[in-house]
């Protein structure tokens, strides 16, 4: 069944379901980021705003 212009922009492009990632350091593991998840389909704009050191970029690279 052929899917419609309509159906397709609302379809995501990309989803992220329930991603952590640790860091293991000298006192043991510390879980940077905890079960996050997004999507967002195709004309959609994502962005991740936040204060100096809350993860931004540890977000976009444990993509």
């Amino acid at each position: 069944m052929p899917v419609s212009l309509q159906e397709s922009a609302r379809t995501p492009i990309v989803s992220v379901e329930n991603v952590s990632v640790d860091f293991d350091g000298e006192e043991g593991s510390f879980r940077a980021i905890r079960n996050l998840s997004f999507s967002f389909a195709p004309g959609e704009t994502l962005a991740v705003v936040g204060e100096s050191g809350s993860d931004k970029s540890t977000t976009g690279r444990s993509m």
